[in-house]
Protein backbone atom coordinates (compact mmCIF):
# COMPACT_ATOMS: atom_id res chain seq x y z
CA UNK A 1 0.00 0.00 0.00
CA UNK A 2 2.94 2.33 1.03
CA UNK A 3 4.58 1.87 -2.57
CA UNK A 4 1.08 2.60 -4.46
CA UNK A 5 0.94 5.64 -2.56
CA UNK A 6 4.03 6.71 -3.21
CA UNK A 7 3.50 6.37 -7.24
CA UNK A 8 2.68 9.23 -9.15
CA UNK A 9 -0.75 9.44 -10.86
CA UNK A 10 0.76 9.61 -14.36
CA UNK A 11 2.55 5.79 -13.47
CA UNK A 12 -0.09 4.88 -11.94
CA UNK A 13 -2.14 5.53 -14.87
CA UNK A 14 0.65 3.79 -17.77
CA UNK A 15 0.71 0.89 -15.12
CA UNK A 16 -3.02 0.10 -15.95
CA UNK A 17 -3.00 0.80 -19.54
CA UNK A 18 0.23 -0.01 -20.91
CA UNK A 19 -0.83 -2.75 -23.16
CA UNK A 20 -3.06 -0.44 -25.26
CA UNK A 21 -0.14 2.36 -25.04
CA UNK A 22 1.56 -0.54 -26.61
CA UNK A 23 -0.49 -1.04 -29.42
CA UNK A 24 -1.45 2.61 -30.13
CA UNK A 25 2.30 3.12 -30.72
CA UNK A 26 2.01 0.38 -33.37
CA UNK A 27 -0.61 1.22 -35.10
CA UNK A 28 0.94 5.18 -35.26
CA UNK A 29 4.05 3.36 -36.70
CA UNK A 30 2.36 1.27 -39.65
CA UNK A 31 0.33 4.13 -40.21
CA UNK A 32 3.93 5.99 -40.65
CA UNK A 33 5.15 3.36 -43.03
CA UNK A 34 2.32 3.02 -45.14
CA UNK A 35 2.48 7.07 -45.89
CA UNK A 36 5.75 6.68 -46.67
CA UNK A 37 5.66 4.42 -49.11
CA UNK A 38 2.79 6.13 -50.84
CA UNK A 39 4.70 8.98 -51.01
CA UNK A 40 7.47 6.75 -52.62
CA UNK A 41 4.92 4.98 -55.55
CA UNK A 42 3.73 8.61 -56.38
CA UNK A 43 7.26 10.21 -57.38
CA UNK A 44 8.00 7.07 -59.51
CA UNK A 45 4.54 7.08 -61.07
CA UNK A 46 5.31 9.92 -63.48
CA UNK A 47 8.77 8.62 -64.37
CA UNK A 48 7.11 4.72 -65.34
CA UNK A 49 4.24 6.95 -67.14
CA UNK A 50 6.37 8.45 -69.12
CA UNK A 51 8.63 5.27 -70.15
CA UNK A 52 5.45 3.42 -71.77
CA UNK A 53 4.36 6.39 -73.48
CA UNK A 54 7.56 6.53 -75.10
CA UNK A 55 8.12 2.66 -75.53
CA UNK A 56 4.43 2.91 -76.95
CA UNK A 57 5.24 6.45 -79.65
CA UNK A 58 8.49 4.09 -80.69
CA UNK A 59 6.04 1.19 -81.40
CA UNK A 60 3.71 2.76 -83.40
CA UNK A 61 6.39 4.20 -85.69
CA UNK A 62 8.17 0.77 -86.64
CA UNK A 63 6.63 -0.32 -90.43
CA UNK A 64 4.54 -3.23 -90.47
CA UNK A 65 6.18 -6.23 -92.04
CA UNK A 66 4.84 -7.76 -95.29
CA UNK A 67 3.35 -11.12 -95.51
CA UNK A 68 3.81 -13.17 -98.25
CA UNK A 69 1.93 -13.27 -101.31
CA UNK A 70 -0.91 -15.89 -100.68
CA UNK A 71 -3.64 -17.53 -102.64
CA UNK A 72 -7.07 -17.83 -101.83
CA UNK A 73 -6.46 -21.35 -99.92
CA UNK A 74 -4.02 -19.83 -98.09
CA UNK A 75 -0.75 -21.20 -99.19
CA UNK A 76 2.11 -19.09 -100.52
CA UNK A 77 2.57 -18.41 -103.93
CA UNK A 78 5.44 -20.25 -104.40
CA UNK A 79 4.08 -23.92 -102.59
CA UNK A 80 1.32 -24.28 -104.97
CA UNK A 81 2.47 -25.11 -108.86
CA UNK A 82 -0.13 -24.26 -111.66
CA UNK A 83 -1.46 -27.26 -114.26
CA UNK A 84 -0.07 -26.95 -117.32
CA UNK A 85 -3.10 -28.00 -119.77
CA UNK A 86 -0.82 -26.38 -122.76
CA UNK A 87 1.36 -29.47 -122.97
CA UNK A 88 -1.72 -31.81 -123.19
CA UNK A 89 -2.77 -33.04 -126.74
CA UNK A 90 -6.44 -33.90 -127.04
CA UNK A 91 -6.90 -37.23 -129.36
CA UNK A 92 -9.10 -35.25 -132.02
CA UNK A 93 -10.27 -31.84 -133.25
CA UNK A 94 -12.66 -30.73 -130.47
CA UNK A 95 -13.45 -29.07 -127.11
CA UNK A 96 -11.30 -29.86 -124.56
CA UNK A 97 -12.16 -29.66 -120.67
CA UNK A 98 -11.58 -30.80 -116.98
CA UNK A 99 -14.41 -32.99 -115.27
CA UNK A 100 -14.66 -31.01 -112.12
CA UNK A 101 -11.98 -31.59 -109.19
CA UNK A 102 -11.02 -35.02 -111.18
CA UNK A 103 -8.24 -34.48 -112.43
CA UNK A 104 -9.89 -36.11 -115.51
CA UNK A 105 -9.74 -34.09 -118.91
CA UNK A 106 -12.23 -34.66 -121.90
CA UNK A 107 -12.60 -33.65 -125.30
CA UNK A 108 -15.77 -33.71 -127.49
CA UNK A 109 -17.54 -32.03 -130.69
CA UNK A 110 -19.11 -28.42 -129.19
CA UNK A 111 -20.97 -28.77 -132.62
CA UNK A 112 -23.09 -31.87 -131.75
CA UNK A 113 -22.81 -31.84 -127.73
CA UNK A 114 -23.93 -29.19 -125.41
CA UNK A 115 -22.24 -29.03 -122.10
CA UNK A 116 -24.23 -28.92 -118.72
CA UNK A 117 -22.87 -28.67 -115.72
CA UNK A 118 -24.57 -28.88 -111.93
CA UNK A 119 -22.85 -28.88 -108.29
CA UNK A 120 -22.86 -32.70 -108.67
CA UNK A 121 -23.42 -33.82 -112.23
CA UNK A 122 -21.42 -32.69 -115.73
CA UNK A 123 -23.53 -33.76 -118.27
CA UNK A 124 -23.24 -34.05 -122.78
CA UNK A 125 -26.60 -34.02 -124.68
CA UNK A 126 -27.46 -34.47 -128.38
CA UNK A 127 -27.27 -30.76 -129.76
CA UNK A 128 -29.97 -32.30 -132.42
CA UNK A 129 -32.61 -32.74 -129.39
CA UNK A 130 -31.61 -36.80 -129.01
CA UNK A 131 -33.93 -37.47 -125.82
CA UNK A 132 -31.93 -40.07 -124.24
CA UNK A 133 -27.81 -39.93 -125.46
CA UNK A 134 -26.12 -38.28 -123.56
CA UNK A 135 -22.95 -38.77 -121.19
CA UNK A 136 -22.66 -38.13 -117.74
CA UNK A 137 -19.92 -37.56 -114.96
CA UNK A 138 -20.44 -37.82 -111.15
CA UNK A 139 -18.40 -38.24 -108.21
CA UNK A 140 -19.09 -41.50 -106.22
CA UNK A 141 -19.12 -42.12 -102.47
CA UNK A 142 -17.27 -45.33 -102.53
CA UNK A 143 -13.79 -46.45 -102.90
CA UNK A 144 -14.37 -48.41 -106.70
CA UNK A 145 -10.64 -50.05 -105.93
CA UNK A 146 -12.13 -52.35 -103.02
CA UNK A 147 -14.93 -53.90 -104.98
CA UNK A 148 -14.52 -57.37 -106.73
CA UNK A 149 -15.07 -57.52 -110.83
CA UNK A 150 -18.59 -58.78 -110.10
CA UNK A 151 -19.58 -56.33 -107.71
CA UNK A 152 -18.33 -53.62 -110.47
CA UNK A 153 -20.02 -55.25 -113.29
CA UNK A 154 -23.37 -54.76 -111.25
CA UNK A 155 -22.20 -51.17 -110.34
CA UNK A 156 -22.34 -50.69 -114.00
CA UNK A 157 -25.73 -52.25 -114.64
CA UNK A 158 -27.03 -49.98 -111.84
CA UNK A 159 -25.84 -46.78 -113.64
CA UNK A 160 -27.69 -47.85 -116.63
CA UNK A 161 -30.62 -48.53 -115.04
CA UNK A 162 -30.83 -45.53 -113.65
CA UNK A 163 -31.66 -44.29 -117.18
CA UNK A 164 -34.94 -45.86 -117.38
CA UNK A 165 -38.22 -44.62 -115.83
CA UNK A 166 -39.43 -48.57 -115.90
CA UNK A 167 -36.06 -50.52 -115.92
CA UNK A 168 -35.33 -54.05 -117.06
CA UNK A 169 -34.38 -56.39 -114.75
CA UNK A 170 -30.56 -56.90 -113.58
CA UNK A 171 -30.30 -60.60 -115.38
CA UNK A 172 -31.94 -58.61 -118.73
CA UNK A 173 -28.70 -56.94 -118.93
CA UNK A 174 -25.70 -58.20 -120.60
CA UNK A 175 -21.94 -56.84 -119.25
CA UNK A 176 -18.96 -57.31 -122.15
CA UNK A 177 -15.19 -55.88 -122.11
CA UNK A 178 -15.57 -55.82 -118.38
CA UNK A 179 -12.11 -55.19 -116.75
CA UNK A 180 -9.22 -52.52 -115.17
CA UNK A 181 -7.27 -50.90 -117.61
CA UNK A 182 -4.78 -48.92 -114.87
CA UNK A 183 -6.70 -46.62 -112.49
CA UNK A 184 -10.12 -47.81 -114.57
CA UNK A 185 -13.00 -50.18 -114.50
CA UNK A 186 -14.64 -50.22 -118.17
CA UNK A 187 -17.37 -52.54 -119.26
CA UNK A 188 -20.02 -52.12 -122.25
CA UNK A 189 -23.61 -52.60 -120.86
CA UNK A 190 -26.47 -53.94 -123.39
CA UNK A 191 -30.10 -54.12 -122.54
CA UNK A 192 -33.00 -55.68 -124.62
CA UNK A 193 -35.87 -53.68 -126.00
CA UNK A 194 -38.35 -53.25 -123.07
CA UNK A 195 -41.22 -51.83 -122.85
CA UNK A 196 -41.74 -48.55 -125.24
CA UNK A 197 -38.21 -48.42 -125.30
CA UNK A 198 -35.47 -49.70 -127.81
CA UNK A 199 -32.64 -51.92 -127.00
CA UNK A 200 -29.70 -49.37 -125.08
CA UNK A 201 -25.59 -49.85 -125.66
CA UNK A 202 -23.98 -47.89 -123.23
CA UNK A 203 -20.08 -47.66 -122.02
CA UNK A 204 -19.35 -46.84 -118.17
CA UNK A 205 -16.35 -46.17 -116.84
CA UNK A 206 -15.36 -46.15 -113.18
CA UNK A 207 -12.28 -44.08 -112.36
CA UNK A 208 -9.79 -43.54 -109.47
CA UNK A 209 -8.60 -40.33 -109.90
CA UNK A 210 -7.06 -37.52 -107.40
CA UNK A 211 -8.39 -39.75 -104.44
CA UNK A 212 -11.84 -40.11 -105.51
CA UNK A 213 -13.81 -42.02 -107.35
CA UNK A 214 -15.79 -41.03 -110.54
CA UNK A 215 -18.04 -42.39 -112.75
CA UNK A 216 -18.29 -41.90 -116.58
CA UNK A 217 -20.95 -43.27 -118.21
CA UNK A 218 -22.48 -43.05 -121.86
CA UNK A 219 -26.35 -44.00 -123.28
CA UNK A 220 -27.44 -44.83 -126.90
CA UNK A 221 -30.69 -46.26 -127.69
CA UNK A 222 -30.49 -48.26 -130.93
CA UNK A 223 -32.65 -45.57 -132.55
CA UNK A 224 -30.33 -42.64 -132.03
CA UNK A 225 -27.22 -41.51 -132.58
CA UNK A 226 -24.32 -42.09 -130.24
CA UNK A 227 -21.21 -41.86 -132.37
CA UNK A 228 -20.45 -37.82 -130.56
CA UNK A 229 -21.34 -39.57 -127.07
CA UNK A 230 -19.17 -42.18 -127.41
CA UNK A 231 -16.38 -40.30 -129.32
CA UNK A 232 -16.02 -38.06 -125.46
CA UNK A 233 -16.40 -41.35 -123.62
CA UNK A 234 -13.47 -42.74 -125.32
CA UNK A 235 -11.43 -39.42 -124.94
CA UNK A 236 -11.48 -39.17 -121.03
CA UNK A 237 -8.22 -39.83 -119.36
CA UNK A 238 -6.08 -37.98 -116.66
CA UNK A 239 -4.45 -35.05 -117.36
CA UNK A 240 -1.16 -36.51 -119.21
CA UNK A 241 -2.13 -39.81 -118.99
CA UNK A 242 -3.28 -42.26 -121.03
CA UNK A 243 -6.81 -42.41 -123.42
CA UNK A 244 -9.36 -45.13 -122.88
CA UNK A 245 -8.60 -46.80 -126.41
CA UNK A 246 -5.69 -46.78 -128.70
CA UNK A 247 -7.43 -45.60 -131.30
CA UNK A 248 -6.11 -42.49 -133.11
CA UNK A 249 -8.39 -39.95 -135.05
Amino acid sequence: MADRRKRSPAMRYIKRNGLYILIVCVLLLVVGAVIAVVGQVKRLSPAKQEESSQTAAETAQQPEREAPASDTSGETASEQEPVDESAYVPPFSGRTALLADSGLVITFDDAALSWEESEDLISLTDAAGAQKTRLDVQKLQADVSLFKQSELERICIGVVQAYYYLAPETKDFTVTDAGWNGDCFTATVNAPAYDTEAPVSARVALWKANGKSWCVSAICPEDEDGAAVFAAFSSVEPLGGKHLTEETP
